[in-house]
């Protein structure tokens, strides 16, 4: 079932008098999926950039600042996902990516060794005061 079937089978069962548990359940969706489904719509990218961030470029630009984020605010701040998290929302990246804590929360562990040493790099080149060495340990 589509997004849309979904959204009509919810909205009749409401009519139904079913109260959303009950609608959710009966539709196959989990409540938190309906309430994303239902949210007011994130901040609008200007079209040029929506259609930049679709490119392989845009990809790529886009992995590079999020990768940034988590070492920049996880790494080097000492701080935890869920202010990689906000700063995705505030910033509108949230409207390109997954900016929930779920979405978010495995990548630093994901980014393993190219990413790790790609920012490790760039944090030297850029005359950064921390670069970590490839022993040192994350920060938990």
């Amino acid at each position: 079932m589509d997004r849309a079937n979904h959204l009509h089978a919810v909205a009749q069962a409401r009519q139904d008098g079913q109260s959303q548990r009950a609608a959710v359940s009966g539709a196959g969706v989990a409540r938190s999926t309906l309430r994303h489904w239902n949210a007011p719509p994130a901040i609008a990218a200007p079209a040029a950039l929506a259609a930049f961030v679709e490119t392989p470029e845009g990809v790529v630009w886009l992995r590079r600042i999020l990768v940034a984020a988590h070492w920049s605010i996880g790494e080097q701040g000492g701080a935890g996902v869920r202010v990689v998290c906000d700063f995705s929302k505030r910033s509108g990246l949230s409207a390109f990516i997954g900016a929930s804590y779920g979405a978010q929360q495995g990548l630093p562990d994901r980014l393993g060794g190219a990413d790790r040493h790609r920012c490790h790099r760039t944090a030297r080149d850029a005359g950064s005061s921390h670069a970590p060495s490839h022993t040192e340990h994350r920060r938990r």
